[in-house]
């Protein structure tokens, strides 16, 4: 959803008004654009790895010292400026 929103900012689009509040029908133009742009966030083939690496258990939440890095100095240093 978030990349399908950037599209319209960045195209200085308004986005269309929808007054139902249930999701898009399988099919329809607007629910094939929207799993598109999902499927695109996830940077296959690489994405879904390097997300699953980072929720593992066994990644601790803080480093555990001696320079080394725990999943929110990583997050931050790593993953936020692809984000941004």
């Amino acid at each position: 959803m978030a990349f399908s929103v950037r599209d319209f900012y960045e195209a200085n689009q308004p986005i269309p008004p929808d007054t139902d509040p249930n999701p898009p029908r399988a099919g329809t133009p607007l629910y094939q654009y929207i799993v598109r742009r999902l499927l695109d966030s996830f940077n296959l083939p690489f994405g879904i790895g390097r997300y699953l690496e980072l929720m593992h258990s066994s990644f601790p939440d803080v480093g555990p010292g001696f320079g080394l890095p725990g999943r929110a100095s990583v997050m931050v240093r790593d993953e936020w400026p692809h984000s941004r």
